[in-house]
């Protein structure tokens, strides 16, 4: 019996040691990209149960794979989390460059005296 016993806690051990961590990773198209145009993030994570998406511009996601686009021209810094449920994350960033003018219209009222 205390074979039994030492085999299955010596296996568990071994198990719970196999457990690897969590690899935040992606593929950004189209980067760089204009203003308005959708840009596709990829998750090609591994050893990962759930992602959290920071896009640089005050929007987030909780979405596997993500479709977004910016309204100002610039340079962007997308954060990816990638969660192990077991315990674990990896964190990768970014740079979405976003190329385009900044259209803004002002309308003025006009009066014909």
């Amino acid at each position: 019996m205390k074979r039994v016993t030492i085999i299955l806690s010596a296996l568990s051990l071994i198990a719970t040691a196999c457990q690897k961590d969590p690899y935040a990773d992606a593929i950004i198209t189209p980067n760089p990209a204009y203003v308005g145009e959708d840009i596709t993030f990829d998750n090609i994570s591994t050893n990962t149960d759930y992602v959290e998406w920071d896009m640089g511009d005050g929007t987030s996601s909780t979405a596997y794979n993500v479709k977004h686009y910016y309204i100002d021209p610039g340079t962007y810094t997308v954060t990816q989390r990638a969660y192990r449920d077991k315990g674990g994350v990896n964190v990768a960033s970014y740079m979405v460059e976003v190329w385009g003018a900044e259209l803004k219209i002002i309308a003025q009222e006009y009066y014909d005296i």
